[in-house]
């Protein structure tokens, strides 16, 4: 009877372990895909991602913080982040509380990035946003205002030299007028210096 009993709980304790099995495998195929759907979505974001471990390793590196950090070469996961930061003052914030900076970096024909910091509990987490474009729009636009406010001003000064000259030799009847012209003569002018001054302040 015994080895009957014995064999019946082999057979069940079998199948156990069977299930077992097939529930972690089925585990394991149901991580790996969702692993894949979140690398796929990391992917098609128009931003740099960029997963350091505790001892400073990569873990991930999607392809548009490599096209952004410049030519990093072959950088794959264990690679130690030195050779991935091209610059010391993005590499100090590694060390640094959570914090968000913009840089210049030189090459390319010059690329603005916009990095943001993370920690989490396994390293850090580096977020990369190409400010490039956005910085080209804003230079355009300041060198446009600086320009037209400095092209206003001559023949706003041509103006008020007439008006002052016409003034001196005008008859009562044209002073008011005059004036006029003058005193929105000056507050043109007036607009035109705080444009260029927030210009300079910005």
């Amino acid at each position: 009877r015994f080895p009957f009993f014995r064999d019946i709980e082999l057979q069940k304790l079998s199948i156990a372990l069977n299930d077992m099995s097939a529930r972690l495998q089925d585990a394991d195929s149901n991580i790996r895909s969702r692993r894949e759907e979140l690398t796929r979505i990391i992917e098609a974001l128009p931003i740099g991602i960029v997963l350091t471990g505790i001892n400073r390793s990569v873990r991930y590196l999607n392809n548009v913080a490599r096209a952004l950090l410049g030519d990093v070469g072959d950088v794959g996961k264990g690679t130690p982040v030195e050779r991935l930061i091209p610059n010391r003052e993005i590499y100090d914030m590694l060390d640094a509380p959570d914090a968000r900076k913009i840089f210049f970096l030189p090459y390319k024909n010059g690329t603005w990035v916009d990095i943001c910091t993370l920690t989490l509990e396994s390293g850090r987490l580096l977020v990369i946003s190409d400010m490039t474009e956005e910085r080209r729009l804003e230079e355009t636009r300041r060198n446009f205002i600086i320009e037209a406010g400095h092209d206003l001003q001559t023949p706003l000064t041509s103006i008020r030299a007439a008006a002052e000259l016409l003034l001196e030799n005008a008859v009562p009847e044209d002073a008011p007028l005059l004036n006029t012209v003058l005193r929105q003569q000056e507050r043109m002018t007036s607009l035109i210096d705080d444009l260029l001054l927030l210009v300079k302040l910005d």
